[in-house]
């Protein structure tokens, strides 16, 4: 896939694309077979809209104005008269004023997970590729290799878990998973996946907005006071 000024994203590889960031126009392959999208609200809190809200809030606009080569045109009532597309669904849907945040990452962060090492953990036969924390959300991304006949325990967090069964197989409270199935685990909800082949998983852990809050209160108590 293409993210624009000559950025591949190759198979087997995860992007992670910071709020804040340009990147693009991107350019998905067409004979690419499968790509896994997560999309949530960073650090920021500007509020990462479903596609059926902005369908539906497009669908509301477009009875004051209309849409023209990714621009909003308004023709009635109160508002800016043009606005980015984007931008005018955003802030329809919201009610609120989108103030894009300061850029954090200079550029999307492109990763091979094949070039990081297999690293042991408590549990016998389960192996992790820790691949980067992101953000002050602290956004997490790993791989987890499971082998045959072992048991990988996903703890509860205070976070949601997003895990995709790449290739493998096993079963999770006595319901089968084949490759390419997806688990959500929501906050305080955690799991026992049971390997009846070598499976290798992408996981994302995404902590929740107050656990992040929580944190910062945290560090502004233990933060050193100036003089």
């Amino acid at each position: 896939m293409n993210f624009g000024n000559g950025e591949l994203l190759e198979a087997g590889e995860v992007v992670y694309l910071p709020e804040g960031t340009f990147y693009g126009p991107h350019e998905k392959d067409p004979a690419a077979r499968l790509m896994f999208t997560v999309q949530f609200t960073e650090a920021s809190g500007n509020v990462y809209l479903s596609s059926d809200e902005q369908v539906r809030a497009a669908e509301e606009l477009r009875e004051v104005g209309y849409f023209e080569d990714g621009v909003f045109h308004r023709e009635k009532g109160e508002g800016r008269k043009t606005q980015d597309g984007f931008e005018a669904i955003w802030e329809h849907a919201t009610g609120q004023t989108l103030e894009y945040p300061e850029q954090r990452y200079q550029d999307p962060v492109f990763i091979d997970p094949e070039n990081f090492s297999w690293v042991s953990t408590d549990a016998e036969g389960v192996y992790r590729k820790n691949l980067g924390v992101f953000s002050e959300r602290e956004t997490r991304l790993a791989m987890i290799r499971v082998e045959e006949d072992a048991d990988w325990v996903s703890p509860p967090e205070d976070a949601n878990e997003l895990t995709f069964l790449i290739e493998g197989a096993g079963s999770i409270g006595g319901e089968r998973l084949d490759d390419r199935t997806g688990i959500h685990a929501e906050p305080g909800d955690g799991y026992s996946f049971a390997a009846t082949g070598e499976s290798l998983f992408l996981r994302i852990v995404i902590p929740t907005w107050e656990s992040m809050l929580a944190e910062q209160r945290k560090g502004e108590v233990s933060s050193p006071q100036p003089v």
